[in-house]
């Protein structure tokens, strides 16, 4: 999602994006100069949301709520 720098604390995004307010998101910022490629920045965007979506703070999920268990799984 691109968006523009009002000032330090506010952005403006280009388009509408479809979040209540008061909705928590993940933003990176990376910047657009016109020399950057644009492809340099997904290697580490990709390593970002991996991070993320294995975070320390990440759930362990109890066995009532598996509803179908893999029976390939050995822990």
């Amino acid at each position: 999602m691109e968006a523009k720098v009002l000032d330090e604390n506010h952005l403006k995004l280009v388009r509408r994006i479809d979040m209540p307010a008061g909705s928590r998101v993940m933003v990176s910022v990376v910047l657009i100069d016109g020399t950057a490629n644009e492809n340099e920045a997904w290697p580490r965007l990709a390593a970002e949301g991996l991070a993320a979506a294995y975070d320390e703070a990440e759930p362990e999920y109890p066995l009532q709520l598996i509803k179908r268990i893999n029976p390939g799984f050995r822990p």
